[in-house]
């Protein structure tokens, strides 16, 4: 199921998973935990507190879900964050599925809630959907979405990735019974289990920041934008097979001119910047 690029070493799990052994998850190699915290605007995962000290005297790095409904996005993001309370090493996300108890959240509310956790703490979360995602965003891109790293839900052999995001970040493979093994973690049993697209030390990166989002992003300017980080954009540009003039360091218009043949081909937003999609989509990160 993993290759040298990838890892497997998330699960998600919420109080239908029991009172976990979490020295055994973490011996068995697990080593992040995203936990159910809220639904709605009214429900609170009731092992949640419990479980999240529990993970933390294991050693294991926490995150918490809202799964979304159709109440007001960012009702429900303020009654997430009021709730789960989260510090600078908890990684968030939101559930996007379609909802077997009632009305399922909406693109627009979705849109709402990530904008709301990205205005109170500076980061996006990480984005989980699946068949019901695919299905309402179709071939369109969604500007807003796409700001957040995707937590793939596919239980087959094959990740197949929505046309808004250029690679997935996360992929739920498996809830445990159905999809590919392995299934079963020491401590739990059958849960379900994700693979990370990275090294260990990118997913400490990614809980810590939620997002890819840079403080710089590299573009055409007067003088030139150079360093260490601009070669290796140089590199991946010619990797891929878009020539970025001479590989100096400089971002000069040669490689704007590569940057925005790259992203033509990707089907990326073609602004000649390379910011987190394209960064993503090179392989890189900022």
């Amino acid at each position: 199921m993993t290759d040298s690029n990838t890892i497997n070493v998330v699960i998600d799990i919420s109080h239908h998973n029991g009172n976990p052994d979490f020295a055994a998850v973490k011996a068995g190699g697990v080593e992040g935990v995203i936990h159910k915290g809220t639904q709605g605007i009214s429900f609170v995962d009731p092992m949640y507190a419990t479980n999240k000290q529990k993970a933390a005297d294991a050693g294991l790095m926490w995150g918490a879900y809202c799964f979304g409904t159709s109440a007001d996005g960012v009702m429900q993001a303020d009654f997430f964050l009021n709730k789960v309370r989260p510090d600078s090493q908890t990684l968030l996300a939101l559930d996007f599925e379609a909802n077997p108890q009632g009305a399922s959240m909406t693109l627009e509310e979705a849109r709402a809630f990530v904008t709301h956790i990205h205005e109170a703490l500076g980061r996006f979360p990480v984005f989980y959907g699946g068949f019901f995602l695919k299905q309402l965003l179709g071939s369109n891109e969604d500007p807003v979405l796409k700001n957040c790293p995707l937590w793939l839900s596919q239980y087959g052999p094959k990740p197949i990735v929505p046309p808004n995001w250029p690679t997935w970040t996360m992929w739920q493979y498996t809830d445990g019974a159905a999809g590919p093994p392995p299934h079963m973690v020491p401590g739990i049993g059958r849960c379900d289990r994700d693979i990370f697209k990275g090294s260990l030390q990118d997913l400490e990166v990614l809980w810590k920041s939620g997002t890819p989002t840079p403080s710089v992003i590299f573009r055409l300017t007067m003088p030139f934008m150079s360093g260490e980080k601009v070669f290796e954009i140089q590199q991946a540009l010619k990797a891929a097979g878009f020539d970025p003039g001479p590989v100096d360091g400089q971002f000069g218009p040669l490689t704007r001119n590569a940057v925005v043949s790259f992203q033509n081909s990707r089907g990326l937003t073609i602004d000649g910047e390379v910011g987190p999609q394209t960064a993503a989509a090179l392989n890189i990160h900022l």
